[in-house]
Order: C-alpha cells, then structure tokens, then sequence
C-alpha cells in the first residue's frame, strides 16, 4: 500500500478490523465495536499506544471513520428482535466504498514496480560495462559505488531514470575511449579466398534458417500465448486478438526489460517477428526468475543463427510453470 504511505503496523490494525466482518455482513452496515484489548489480538499484539495512532493514521487518510458515542465507548444496541439499532465504533464503509479505487493503485503499483525492477537491471548492466571496460572511479567524480548502492535502495523511477542516462553518458565516453580498430592486411587472393568462405556461409545459414525462422503460429496460437503469458498480457490495455497485435505490445515491453533497439533489430533478423515477439513476451513473463533478459535474447539470437533454435519450444520453457530459481547464472535456450 506503498501509493497511500501505509505502513506495516497500518495494515495490520486494518486486517485487525477488517477480522471482525463476516463475509456476510460486507453489504450491510461494517461497524466494529470491539474494545482495544479484542482488537489488539487480532493487530498482532501490537501495544496500545501504537493501535491508537494507527487508527488515527486510517481516519485520516479516509480508509475508516469514527463513530463516537455520548460517553465515547465502542458499543452496539439491539432491538428486541436482535436488529441493531445504534452502533458506535469504526465504519469500515469508506474503505468499501474505495475498493475499487484501491484495485486500480494497487496495479499501477504493481506495474511501477516492475518498471523500476527493469531499470535496476539495467543500471546494474551498465555498470558491469563500465568494469569490464576498465573505468577507474578515482580519475572521474564518479563513483560507481554509489550506483551499487542506490540498487539496494527504494528510489523513485525519476532517480532511477537519471542514473541511467548518467551511466549511458559514461558507458558512451569510456567505449569510445578505449575503441580500438583492428586492421587486417590480406593478400587479393586472400581476400578473394575470405569473400568465398563468407559467401559460402552465408548461403549456409541462410538455407538453414527457414526451419529456426518458421511462423511459430503454426505451433503456437495467440490463445496459448495469451494464456501462458498472463503477467505479460497484463500490460496490454486489450487482449491482443492477432499477431499483429502481439508483436506490438512485444516492442512496447522490450525497453522494460532492458532490450535496446539495435538488440530488437538483431533478433528480428534472426528469430523473426513473431520469434522475436513470443521471446521478449516470455520473458517479461519469466522476468522474476531470469537474472539478464539481455543476454538471454542474445543467446537466443546466437542460437538463431546457427539455425538450433525451436521458437516453439523456446516460448513453452520461458512461460513454464516450473521456471528455474532467481539467481541461476546458466542460461538455457532450446
């Protein structure tokens, strides 16, 4: 409940009242009446000073009201006949009345966090770039541990954004820096030879590349992928109802998860546009479990274009149920 500043002892006194509502009672009138003790054993014993704020806490962002009576006890009054007369206590109908508002926070939430999961990836990428190619924080003021230190913080997607276009800056300079062209002197008949391999292969691959290229909607419909891909799916304002479709929420997704454009080039090239499409789609949806999406794709192109790749069978692991742990290093592509 981030988006409404709750905290956690907030939301256990809200489970705490919410405890005393029967799911029968929920379209009637949602007064709880309990005394502090009763209510402290179902907030998980919280202390009583506590309770009293937190419960201010609610009333004042809206969630619950209070409903004093003359002597400002919590109490109920019944008829003779058991129907409640006069209930006084905590009216749990604004937070029933917000319901759905709250469903629509909880999913732009949900979606923020996963925008912000992505861009740590990405920062953490960067950086491992950065070391690979030799930066060396002390000649810059940079820190590159300040960096490794905000992906352990709560940081606002703003924060996060402007890291990263700090890093790409640096990435950028430290790349062109330490470029170096490497050039080959050959002979015309070396030449001639090398133009002949390269021809040969090319023609190679390509005969071969049919079969890895196919249209996977031979073997794979929209419904399956609509269905195996439901965390995916989710980010798609309607449920794509062709291909076409498909390969446009596909290219909406890549950026999330780190997948530049030339990236996306490479694997339409390779994988084809509907390969290409049920990749970046599965992995959105095995996202939790894939350490680097980016190299996953890259390995998967690799794989492309040495004509071993099942698009079918690919699509099917990512979006498996039993998806190896977070953490697993050894990427798998079949």
């Amino acid at each position: 409940m981030v988006p409404l500043g709750l905290k956690d002892r907030d939301i256990a006194v809200l489970r705490g009242l919410l405890s005393f509502i029967s799911p029968d009672r929920w379209e009637g009138p949602l007064i709880v009446f309990a005394s502090n003790n009763a209510l402290r054993e179902r907030c998980d014993g919280i202390d009583e000073r506590t309770l009293r704020r937190r419960i201010s806490r609610l009333c004042e962002l809206g969630l619950i009201k209070r409903q004093q009576s003359p002597n400002r006890k919590r109490y109920v009054v019944r008829s003779s006949d058991a129907s409640t007369v006069l209930a006084y206590g905590f009216d749990l109908a604004p937070l029933r009345s917000m319901i759905s508002h709250l469903e629509t926070l909880a999913t732009q939430h949900a979606r923020l966090e996963v925008d912000k999961r992505a861009m740590k990836a990405i920062i953490r990428d960067r950086l491992y770039r950065l070391e690979e190619a030799g930066f060396r924080p002390e000649t810059s003021e940079y820190s590159l541990v300040d960096y490794k230190k905000m992906l352990r913080r709560n940081c606002t997607v703003s924060d996060l954004q402007a890291s990263l276009d700090h890093l790409e800056m640096l990435v950028s300079a430290q790349l062109d820096s330490t470029s170096i062209v490497e050039t080959v002197i050959l002979t015309d008949s070396d030449s001639e030879h090398d133009r002949d391999i390269h021809s040969s292969k090319k023609e190679y691959y390509e005969e071969r590349k049919a079969t890895c290229v196919a249209n996977p909607a031979s073997t794979i419909s929209i419904e399956d992928c609509i269905e195996r891909a439901p965390s995916a799916m989710s980010f798609s304002s309607e449920v794509p109802k062709s291909w076409s479709e498909i390969r446009r929420l596909a290219q909406s997704l890549a950026p999330a998860i780190g997948i530049n454009d030339e990236l996306f080039r490479n694997a339409m090239n390779a994988i084809g546009p509907d390969g290409t499409s049920l990749a970046v789609i599965g992995l959105v949806q095995a996202y939790p479990s894939i350490k680097h999406p980016v190299g996953y794709l890259k390995r998967l192109v690799f794989k492309a274009e040495q004509a071993a790749l099942n698009v079918s069978k690919m699509f099917k692991s990512l979006t498996s149920q039993s998806r190896f742990p977070a953490g697993n290093h050894v990427i798998h592509a079949t």
